[in-house]
């Protein structure tokens, strides 16, 4: 969704054995890499090392809180030790 025009941007139907994170990538990919997306905000089911990933090829910044029970990530990737400082 477009913070400023709310008009929804992207969307996917998926099957119940289908994660919320599996289709981040879809669902970046029907937004144009013309049109820049600055900030990407999910919910900590798209707490993963792939969404994060995904998130960045965007040069976008990732607005999402770690999983419960999330354990630090030891790679040091820039998104990786932003998410373990909200550790």
């Amino acid at each position: 969704m477009d913070a400023k025009t709310l008009q929804i941007r992207a969307v996917q139907l998926t099957i119940n054995n289908v994660s919320d994170s599996q289709v981040l990538g879809d669902l970046l990919n029907q937004i144009p890499l013309a049109e820049p997306t600055e900030s990407v905000y999910t919910d900590g089911a798209y707490d993963t090392k792939q969404c994060r990933d995904v998130i960045a090829d965007r040069q976008a910044h990732a607005v999402l809180p770690p999983r419960k029970n999330a354990k630090p990530w030891k790679d040091t990737k820039v998104h990786s030790l932003e998410r373990n400082e909200l550790l």
